[in-house]
């Protein structure tokens, strides 16, 4: 457990010295900041508009900095040529892939957090409902960004960062689609059907964890439902670090 823990240290120390993750967050916080100002040059419900960009704005450039921290966790360790140092320490190597998923998990956090915050600031300073659905929200918008930052550490398990990237951004877009592949699949007969509607079962449906359109009508999600998805995102999560697993320890590093 020391070793886990000081594996996971080590890799939010790394991550917070990055530049890039910085400038990131720097970016969607003068965002979430504009959306206030724009709430106001737009017709419509002021707060509404606030919600929406400033949510927005927090799920963009978490899945940005959730891609970012996932493809660069094997790449960045043989860019710097230490990946050798550390398999040559009796780590197993499923520690070193939990280890630094926990460290990138609470990188991850941090990165929503400091996102999110501004926003619900602005809101009170507005006098705009602080409600339970816009804590959801973004406890689900960490859910999500978990689960795509499982995808991206997978895919560097096995190919490069730009390829990871693609494929990442791919399993997103997919994911948040899954819905109309579903509608899709009904039109279809026979073996195609049964094919198409299993794949859309299998898959994770990212809109699940999609309650922007809910804060501004203060609908939160029951308990239970809430736990639900939470589950949902933690069994996702487990399959995609097994797979990571298991790819990274028959992998040969010359």
């Amino acid at each position: 457990m020391r070793g886990l823990s000081a594996i996971a240290w080590t890799t939010v120390q790394e991550y917070l010295r990055d530049r890039l993750l910085y400038g990131g967050v720097i970016v969607g916080l003068l965002l979430v900041a504009g959306s206030a100002l724009l709430s106001r040059l737009t017709v419509g419900d002021p707060d509404r508009v606030i919600l929406d960009l400033g949510l927005g704005a927090v799920q963009f450039f978490s899945t940005v900095a959730a891609i970012f921290l996932g493809i660069g966790l094997i790449g960045r360790e043989m860019d710097r040529r230490r990946v050798h140092l550390i398999l040559a320490k009796p780590v197993p190597r499923s520690r070193l892939i939990l280890g630094k998923y926990l460290g990138l998990s609470l990188t991850l956090a941090l990165n929503v957090v400091v996102l999110a915050l501004p926003l619900i600031l602005m809101l009170v300073m507005l006098d705009v409902p602080v409600t339970l659905s816009l804590w959801q929200a973004v406890a689900l918008i960490y859910a999500e960004t978990a689960v795509v930052m499982c995808v991206a550490l997978l895919c560097s398990t096995f190919t490069t960062a730009t390829l990871g990237a693609i494929f990442t951004l791919a399993f997103y877009v997919i994911g948040h689609c899954v819905m109309y592949v579903r509608a899709f699949a009904d039109k279809l007969e026979g073996v195609a059907r049964t094919a198409v509607k299993g794949f859309t079962y299998l898959y994770p449906d990212l809109e699940y964890f999609n309650l922007k359109g809910h804060v501004p009508y203060h609908q939160s999600l029951a308990a239970s439902d809430f736990t639900l998805v939470l589950g949902y995102a933690v069994a996702y999560m487990t399959c995609l670090l097994l797979a990571a697993t298991m790819i990274f320890e028959r992998r040969d590093f010359v």
